[in-house]
């Protein structure tokens, strides 16, 4: 799933644990915008916030997170 704010490219990377970053339109340099995750799949935004959703996996259930935007 892609998510697209006008400015920044995010997607969420489940093999690597990570929401990755980049600016649009180029995206010549890719960040790791959220880090730590055990299988995210899903991520949005609004004004304030990157949100999204990290299945998990056998020993740490699914979770809905939300990190300020920088």
């Amino acid at each position: 799933m892609l998510d697209l704010d006008g400015t920044t490219l995010r997607w969420a990377e489940s093999a690597n644990g990570l929401v990755a970053a980049c600016t649009a339109p180029g995206c010549t340099t890719v960040t790791d915008a959220v880090t730590g995750l055990v299988t995210p799949y899903a991520v949005t935004h609004d004004a304030t916030y990157i949100y999204g959703v990290d299945q998990g996996n056998a020993d740490a259930g699914a979770d809905l997170w939300r990190v300020a935007k920088p």
